[in-house]
């Protein structure tokens, strides 16, 4: 039996951010920090606020550096699936 949620965020962590220089050298976009959170992890706290339980991260560039950064969704009590 396949588990359903009722709130789901689909969000996109693909880009490589390459107009972003030295910036992103060597890892996402979704993981530059602004006051020590990545944007992945702004972005969910924010939609946390709305009710959100299940967050589908859309991966692609350096897939497994955003993949390791699920501790933060466990310690929220969230649940990420990865694509």
């Amino acid at each position: 039996m396949q588990k359903t949620f009722s709130n789901t965020l689909v969000i996109l962590c693909a880009g490589m951010g390459k107009r972003l220089g030295p910036l992103s050298a060597g890892k996402p976009k979704c993981l530059l920090e602004i006051n020590k959170k990545s944007i992945l992890e702004l972005a969910v706290d924010q939609f946390n606020g709305f009710n959100v339980n299940h967050f589908v991260l859309l991966v692609g560039h350096r897939a497994e550096l955003v993949i390791n950064k699920k501790v933060f969704l466990l310690k929220l009590n969230l649940v990420g699936t990865y694509c």
